[in-house]
């Protein structure tokens, strides 16, 4: 055995850098549950509306960084897991294994069929419904950085007085800076979790995470500073936490470009408007519908349209935006968000857009599913000033709210 090293980070944003999709997400959701009672596997539960394992799925179908995802179930559930998770909806979906008797070994047996292409690996509990794509990306640029011979993880401190017991006595008082509570996702090398999973195995060394393992083999595993609920899902108690968490509204800011020039339509909210010119894009250039959406995902902590619907990609070419928005709304009840409240700011010098505004809320309150009287339009002049007062382009600001689903849980009511 070798010295651990333990090294506490926080990501360098580099916001030009391409991103790579050379990571492996792998999820598991190979516990049975039993201490939230009942006959159900845990990940198949009900969830704000989805399987608690659709939300670890659609997590790393967000990731730009993940190329593809294992799932790994309990033994004798592979029918039904295949049944709620069609590759048509999680397109990065590529096996779905049954699991061990330990985490460890279900990370084993998931990494034991792989082809090693990839660099990485992202293992994530399924458990851990409220994880966000800016955590886990962070955290796979910190395990980047670490490289070779490293990995990263996401940890937060405590504010408790710690203590080492032996049978409910106290035998070591530990300092809080010290210690920290290890979360997922956990990234490392591909090829260096699987020697080392192997290794543990031969020696008979059992590990509850991939950070215990891999530093006590020596690795250096960088702790990702992460104080937001990251929780994880064991009891009825943290279930019941989880979903309080979930229903509390969210915030969301969208702002959106699009430069003006002749032989274009000019299209607002979903209403075509007569003008000499129109609104430039890959798209139908919808500037005011792209920052409805652009808040929506924002407040859903999904990414930006741009993730979703990319201006090189010829299926979106002069897509009609409210369609996209529609879209948009369903990725957010997925994630559990509904809008609940728009606030819509166009800017333009001409044309006067004034008497459009109510065709306009009623095409936006259609696709979110609102009664008009909570979405606000407006417009402004830039007094002649800048490239809207130019009349080069238009802008767009939104502010949404959005509410949280709270569906009826299936968990067992009964205490575990």
């Amino acid at each position: 055995m070798t010295d651990s090293t333990l090294e506490r980070t926080t990501p360098t944003p580099q916001p030009n850098r391409a991103v790579q999709a050379d990571t492996l997400g792998l999820l598991l959701a190979g516990g049975r549950g039993e201490r939230l009672g009942g006959d159900k596997p845990k990940g198949f539960r009900s969830f704000r509306g989805h399987p608690l394992l659709h939300h670890g799925l659609s997590l790393f179908e967000a990731c730009p960084s993940v190329a593809r995802v294992v799932l790994v179930v309990p033994k004798g559930n592979l029918h039904q897991a295949r049944e709620l998770c069609p590759h048509e909806r999680f397109s990065k979906l590529a096996q779905i294994l049954e699991g061990g008797e330990t985490r460890q070994d279900s990370c084993r047996i998931a990494l034991e069929a792989e082809a090693f292409d990839l660099r990485y690996v992202a293992v994530h509990d399924a458990a851990r419904p409220l994880t966000s794509v800016e955590l886990t990306e962070g955290v796979i640029q910190a395990a980047r950085e670490a490289s070779p011979n490293g990995g990263a993880v996401p940890s937060r401190s405590i504010h408790d007085s710690a203590c080492l017991v032996n049978d409910r006595q106290v035998t070591q008082a530990l300092s809080r800076a010290e210690v920290r509570l290890t979360q997922t996702p956990q990234v490392f090398g591909l090829a260096d979790l699987h020697n080392i999973q192997r290794q543990a195995q031969v020696e008979n060394q059992t590990f509850t995470d991939e950070a215990g393992l891999m530093a006590h083999y020596g690795f250096a595993v960088s702790m990702v500073d992460h104080e937001e609920d990251n929780p994880k899902m064991t009891t009825l108690k943290d279930w019941r936490k989880a979903e309080q968490h979930a229903t509390m509204p969210r915030i969301g800011q969208g702002y959106d470009v699009h430069r003006l020039m002749e032989g274009r339509p000019l299209i607002l909210a979903g209403v075509t408007i007569p003008h000499d010119m129109g609104l430039l894009g890959h798209s139908d250039a919808d500037v005011a519908t792209h920052a409805v959406a652009d808040a929506l995902l924002g407040a859903c902590a999904l990414g930006d349209l741009g993730h979703f619907f990319p201006e090189n990609d010829p299926a979106f070419k002069d897509a009609d935006s409210l369609a996209l928005l529609a879209e948009v709304v369903t990725r957010c009840a997925e994630a559990g968000f509904v809008p609940a409240q728009v606030d819509l700011t166009l800017l333009a010098q001409a044309p006067k857009l004034a008497p459009y505004r109510e065709a306009m809320i009623a095409n936006l309150a259609t696709v979110l599913k609102l009664e008009t009287s909570l979405v606000s339009v407006k417009f402004t002049t830039t007094e002649g000033l800048g490239f809207c007062g130019r009349e080069e382009g238009m802008a767009a600001h939104a502010v949404v709210l959005m509410r949280g689903q709270n569906p009826p849980s299936t968990i067992d009511e009964k205490s575990p």
